[in-house]
């Protein structure tokens, strides 16, 4: 109503003071910039928090708090306005990629997680990264040379989701050339800590249950080639006729478990004893297929029952 008749602001029409800042007066820039130089701040934060009032000096009305939007036409930079020399990374013109990388190899980093304390400033004994060099190679170097962080820090190592993998076939081939009789001998050589063997090649996944899964996977014994089935893919015999082969071998009756176990410890060392298709743990397998106990599993209830 009173835009052409006195109208200056709320700030004027309540008594407050506040004076819109499209309708404010500033400070040329350079004068701004000096007087900002002049508060020695260390970054964009600290100029948050200075204009919040959160420190001791207090601004200026003709000094604005948005001044990369008021002096739209003079600003360069958050480093420049506030005299750190700091340049956003958006703005910065990076070195070559292979420039680049030259320098990061003679860091002699040994991984990601050391690059990462690198730029996070926590490796002083390393110095920092000079500005020309990014922080996030990857993103920066994206369809100019980047391939991965092995390569980036001259390490060799390549993530293993960035590999390529030879065929499973072609995978189990190799592996069961190396002779190896255990899963832990295979865990010893993924880390190239087993005598005489020599380390597997980049193309043979170190994790073959996860890589294989829907590829041809099935167990360590089949990947080794020592026939060893695990567990939860062997196919038991009927409880029925497995109960029959275990009443067959007329065990201690006077402490059925125990009896088991020990006829089970000694075929692990004695091959044939114990067929595959018969379970070290039938209370496991059989839970819902007929099994009452270790007592019915090798016949002293029967055979109680037998002599009265």
């Amino acid at each position: 109503m009173y835009r052409d008749a006195g109208w200056l602001g709320w700030g004027d029409w309540l008594g407050t003071g506040t004076v819109a800042t499209r309708r404010r007066r500033f400070r040329s820039f350079s004068a701004a910039r000096r007087y900002a130089l002049d508060l020695h701040l260390r970054n964009q934060l600290d100029w948050h928090a200075f204009c919040r009032g959160d420190l001791a000096a207090k601004r200026p009305m003709d000094v604005p708090r948005n001044p990369d939007r008021v002096y739209r036409d003079s600003w360069k930079s958050w480093g420049d306005w506030l005299g750190t020399g700091a340049v956003a990374s958006r703005d910065r013109t990076y070195r070559p990629f292979e420039q680049a990388r030259t320098f990061v190899r003679r860091l002699g980093l040994r991984s990601r997680n050391e690059w990462q304390s690198l730029v996070d400033g926590d490796m002083p004994a390393r110095g920092t990264l000079p500005q020309d060099i990014p922080r996030a190679p990857h993103l920066t170097y994206a369809g100019k040379g980047w391939t991965n962080w092995g390569d980036w820090l001259g390490t060799g190592r390549v993530n293993n989701r960035e590999r390529t993998f030879v065929s499973f076939e072609e995978a189990r081939k190799l592996v069961r050339g190396l002779g190896l009789k255990s899963v832990a001998e295979w865990r010893a050589c993924t880390k190239g800590a087993l005598p005489g063997v020599a380390g597997l090649p980049d193309n043979v996944p170190r994790a073959p249950e996860v890589h294989y899964q829907n590829d041809g996977w099935r167990g360590y014994g089949d990947w080794l080639g020592t026939g060893t089935i695990a567990p939860s893919l062997r196919r038991y015999r009927p409880f029925k006729d497995a109960r029959r082969f275990a009443r067959s071998l007329r065990l201690d009756p006077q402490d059925s478990r125990r009896a088991w176990r020990e006829f089970c410890r000694r075929a692990r060392t004695q091959p044939g004893l114990l067929p595959a298709d018969i379970p070290a743990a039938p209370h496991a397998v059989y839970t819902d297929e007929g099994w009452k106990s270790y007592a019915d599993w090798l016949g002293r209830d029967a055979r109680r029952a037998r002599s009265h």
